[in-house]
């Protein structure tokens, strides 16, 4: 599993890693980009993180 302080990618590969598991790491991060997000959009009224938008097609080719 994914922790802070973990040697890079390249480096587990080399050791034999063939998977890696990032727990709720990325949900905490989403968590995270959203309490943000309601923060701005509670100070300004507007959603100006259209960028952030990731679509279902592309969202769903990530976990495939």
């Amino acid at each position: 599993m994914w922790v802070p302080g973990l040697p890079a990618l390249a480096e587990l590969r080399a050791l034999g890693v063939r998977r890696l598991s990032a727990g709720s790491a990325l949900a905490q991060r989403a968590y995270g980009a959203a309490h943000r997000a309601a923060l701005r959009f509670l100070e300004s009224g507007d959603l100006d993180a259209a960028d952030a938008v990731v679509a279902n097609p592309e969202m769903n080719a990530l976990f495939a």
